[in-house]
This record gives C-alpha cells, structure tokens and sequence, in this order.
C-alpha cells in the first residue's frame, strides 16, 4: 500500500509540480502586467464630446413616460449621439433586462452590427484614445482569447485591427467593450492565460474549465495529504535516540521540509 502511495505522490507530484512552476512565474509576470481590459477611465478617455441635437427632436426619442429605467446614458458613437436605456428589472425576471440604444439623430434603434459601423466606431474610439493609424479590417469573432468571458453577451461582436498591433473590439451595441496591444497579448500568454488556465479552447467550454480546476486542487490535496502521511511513515529514530529522516542530501530537504510546510 505504501508502495503505491510512494508511486502516486512521486509522478504527480512531478506534474503538478511542472504546473505550480507554471503558475508561480506566470504570477510574477501579471504583477506588471495583468489581463488586458477596457476600464472606465479608459472608456471614457476614448468617447467623443457630445453634440446633441435640437431640443425638439430630442424630446421625441427615447422609452416612453411611463417607463421604469434602472440607468441612462448619453454618449457618442460612430459620430452619432445615442442614448443607452437599462429597464429596471422585475423581482422575478431569470435574466437582467436588455437595455435599449436609441440613435438620437432619428429616434430609430442603434446598432453597430456591421464591419462598416464597427470600423466607424472603432476608427473614433481611436482618435480620441490615441491609438495612431486608421482601422485597418473588422473580423465578426465568436470566441476570442482576449474576448473570451464577454464575447457571448456581445454578439455580433467585431475585432478591428490597427497597424502599430492595436485592436479594438467592438459589440453590436456600439460600445468597445475590450481594447489590446501586442504587448499586452504577449504578456498576456506568459502570464494571465496560463495563470488562469485561460486559453480559449478550454475557457469557452465552461462546466470544462470549472471541473479542471477542481481536479487540479484535488490532485493537489491528494498530494498534501500522502505527503503529510509518508512523511511521518518514513520518520526513524537514529542512533542517538532523536527522530529524523533517513534520507540523505536533497532526499533530505524534500522530506523534512515537505513534511513541515
């Protein structure tokens, strides 16, 4: 029996190994450079000013009076004013309400469903954020390692890509909801993705990743538990009377240190 766990604590604990070394430098690297994301301040500093239209044409947009809203925003997109209408949600709806994108020029549903609109959108986010060059192609994505949590809830969502390796991602509702570099994106693979166990053919299938992380940590708690019990199996009283390891050299330091942390 011992024989077995000595077996099993050996081969897995070189795997798991491999995988906590992976885990501790990739750790090292997104303490300077975390996964890329769109903050506020960043999604602020790339919105236009505002150019509202005439009073009387604005009266006549938006949801109507009786209308029960959570949240409203006015904001510029493709060089158009909308305005972003969140409902208020009912106690017993399954699923947040779906706000609403009134295009302010024409009081008509906006949408931002095309490579063209995406573009428009993406080339006026740029010029305000800084990013040089001008849009170079929108790609309609469905899962993208650097959209991968929010791509569902963003379809159509486009990927516009710049020449110095910008790109931005832009979802039907007008709004850039991620924004990368190359940098970050190479940083990105050394750190976040194998850190989080985060490439997109694993975290788009999501009851997989969620059952590989769990496996993951048992195997690691296997590993504790028969690393404190051989521990303690393999203690022998020297000559002198004291308890200590029969081990010698690194064997040594792998099992008194083992055993105590």
């Amino acid at each position: 029996m011992l024989r077995s766990i000595l077996f099993l604590h050996r081969w897995l604990g070189i795997v798991v190994g491999l995988v906590m070394t992976m885990w501790c430098l990739s750790g090292f690297v997104m303490m300077y450079s975390a996964y890329p994301s769109v903050t506020p301040e960043e999604e602020l500093r790339g919105l236009a000013p505002l150019e509202l239209p005439d009073a009387q044409r604005l009266l006549r947009a938006g949801p109507s009076a009786d209308t029960a809203i959570s949240s409203a925003r006015l904001e510029m997109a493709a060089g158009r004013p909308i305005l972003r209408v969140t409902p208020a949600s009912s106690p017993l709806a399954d699923a947040p309400a779906t706000p609403s994108i009134i295009d302010l020029t024409n009081g008509r549903p906006f949408e931002s469903d095309t490579p063209g609109r995406a573009m428009a959108v993406a080339g006026s986010f740029a010029d305000n954020f800084g990013i040089e060059g001008s849009p170079q192609r929108a790609v309609l994505v469905e899962k993208d390692q650097w959209a991968v949590q929010t791509s569902a809830r963003h379809q159509p969502l486009h990927r516009v890509d710049f020449p110095q390796g910008e790109t931005l991602y832009v979802a039907g509702t007008g709004e850039v909801v991620q924004q990368t570099t190359r940098k970050e994106r190479i940083l990105g693979w050394l750190g976040a993705v194998p850190h989080w166990l985060y490439p997109t053919v694993l975290r788009q299938n999501g009851p997989l990743w969620t059952q590989v992380v769990i496996w993951t940590s048992i195997i690691g708690i296997f590993l504790t538990v028969t690393g404190i019990w051989v521990g303690i199996a393999r203690l022998r009283r020297n000559r002198e009377g004291r308890i200590g390891s029969p081990f010698r050299g690194i064997w040594w330091w792998h099992h008194m240190s083992g055993l105590f942390f």
